[in-house]
């Protein structure tokens, strides 16, 4: 990126305020509690959730809690950015959590973690801008990574996780998929 920026000339600053984030966000929200170093509750949200631009956000979404079937859940919160693109949201699971994130320039992508609770709680939270409407399946095209994580009963013992590749054709299927995990 540095040498980007040397080739092209001087950048100018930019500089980032609430109305940066603004918008639909897709998202994923973790939550775990953790007792002498063993997760003993774990939850994850995940929907749809809408920034104002002024501080405050609205979401929707599925809220999933031990081996429990995902329950609708909706509710409200709020952030604030600074002007380097620091994000401090209240978490959409526990909305006492504040989680620290950062936004990329584009303003596309939120990713963030809060892991200085003193009650032993942590979470990482990630959102995506929601695609324009009109968007068709040629859009997904080409190689993707993606990983997963699970605590199936907040359990440390039974975790889950797994990395995959993923090659999309552009006809909303994918031509082939690659799964490493345990």
């Amino acid at each position: 990126i540095c040498l980007g920026l040397l080739a092209t000339g001087s950048a100018a600053a930019q500089t980032f305020t609430n109305a940066s984030l603004s918008g639909k966000y897709h998202f994923v929200d973790l939550l775990v509690t953790a007792w002498a170093g063993a997760a003993v509750d774990a939850r994850n949200l995940s929907g749809a959730i809408t920034f104002s631009g002024d501080g405050s956000y609205t979401f929707t979404g599925k809220l999933g809690a031990g081996s429990s079937a995902p329950a609708a859940s909706s509710g409200s919160g709020t952030y604030s950015v600074s002007g380097s693109g620091s994000v401090t949201i209240s978490d959409p699971i526990q909305s006492t959590l504040q989680v620290n994130a950062r936004l990329t320039a584009d303003g596309s992508v939120v990713v963030g973690a809060a892991t200085e609770s003193a009650d032993n709680v942590y979470s990482i939270l990630v959102a995506l801008k929601a695609p324009p409407a009109g968007i068709t399946n040629a859009v997904l095209n080409g190689a993707y990574t993606g990983a997963t994580v699970e605590f199936p009963g907040g359990s440390s013992t039974a975790v889950k996780s797994a990395v995959m590749g993923l090659a999309a054709n552009g006809r909303g299927q994918f031509a082939s998929v690659r799964i490493l995990g345990h």
